[in-house]
């Protein structure tokens, strides 16, 4: 698991510590361990002094990596820089959002979760809405957006921020459940609405069969604006003149414009791309990154297992 966990973070050009081992270790083929497989800390410290692995995997200022990919550590530290200053845009957007109606949690995936984001990278926005109002909240949520002009749309992307995931306090469950979504959705940071988030992590427990270090009802960390994620007294009156106005009414009429629109877009059947749209869920990804993560974390994975058993084979011989 060791191998497997340090070739899929490879992939993103992300050495780790032995801490991240132990809280990210993977298991790619989603079947049950078994009970000898040691997930403790300890366990991952005397894996890493074994001498076979000490062959593919080399160490450097607290990082673990694969052999000659020295070059990662110096990335990682970068994005990590580059990551925080964006975390401070998202933080913001998420202060105004606090007061809107409807928004139960505000949080960020994706490389940005990861602390490993680009220079150009978007900020990945996940929101969770009131049950019966997302279509309401999204609107209310764009408009926020767009009028604080950090919006992402056409061609720009940089420090805007992406809402691609929108999902109603009903529609919790991720749909996609693959090693990449386990990673995207243990990485999850929410900037406010712990409370949504924890019920969010719990509604898809199904994540342990990949990360089985992965548990729920943790603060996930050190920025959490809001950790309660209770309505504030303002929140609440707003919340109330709308449903008095008739929210239930608008809800419909906003379901079937964006239902329409979203039909009527033709990226909406780009093969590849990814779009739900319903009362549960709202979710736009366009080319997922899952397969082709997926593909290079294969190849990176048989290459070193490919070198293990020459290894093993050679071994063999100078015993025989």
């Amino acid at each position: 698991m060791i191998i497997q966990t340090i070739c899929y973070f490879d992939v993103f050009d992300m050495p780790l510590t032995v801490f991240e081992i132990k809280r990210h270790l993977v298991n790619y083929s989603g079947e049950k361990l078994t009970k000898d497989v040691d997930l403790s800390l300890f366990g991952v410290v005397t894996a890493l002094e074994d001498e076979k692995l000490k062959q593919f995997i080399e160490q450097k200022n607290g990082f673990y990596f694969l052999k000659h990919r020295e070059t990662i550590i110096g990335k990682r530290k970068q994005r990590a820089r580059i990551s925080i200053r964006k975390f401070k845009i998202a933080a913001k957007m998420a202060h105004i959002l606090k007061e809107l109606p409807f928004i139960r949690m505000v949080a960020v995936t994706g490389t940005m979760a990861m602390r490993n984001a680009r220079k150009e990278s978007d900020i990945d926005y996940f929101l969770i809405i009131k049950k019966g109002r997302i279509f309401f909240g999204r609107t209310l949520v764009t408009l926020a957006a767009q009028i604080a002009g950090i919006r992402r749309y056409a061609n720009l992307i940089t420090d805007r921020v992406c809402l691609n995931y929108f999902a109603a306090e009903d529609g919790l469950e991720v749909q996609r459940k693959d090693l990449f979504g386990s990673n995207e959705y243990s990485f999850i940071l929410p900037l406010l609405g712990f409370n949504a988030y924890r019920i969010f992590q719990k509604t898809n427990s199904w994540i342990q069969i990949y990360k089985p270090n992965y548990y729920a009802d943790t603060i996930p960390n050190e920025i959490l604006m809001d950790i309660e994620g209770k309505p504030s007294g303002i929140k609440r009156i707003l919340e109330a003149i709308f449903e008095f106005l008739g929210a239930q009414y608008v809800e419909k009429l906003l379901e079937s414009w964006q239902i329409s629109r979203i039909k009527n877009n033709p990226n909406t059947f780009i093969k590849g791309n990814y779009v739900e749209a319903n009362s549960k869920r709202l979710v736009f990804i366009p080319k997922p990154q899952g397969p082709k993560v997926y593909q290079l974390f294969k190849e990176r994975l048989a290459e070193v297992n490919e070198k293990i058993f020459a290894l093993d084979c050679q071994l063999v011989d100078m015993k025989q």
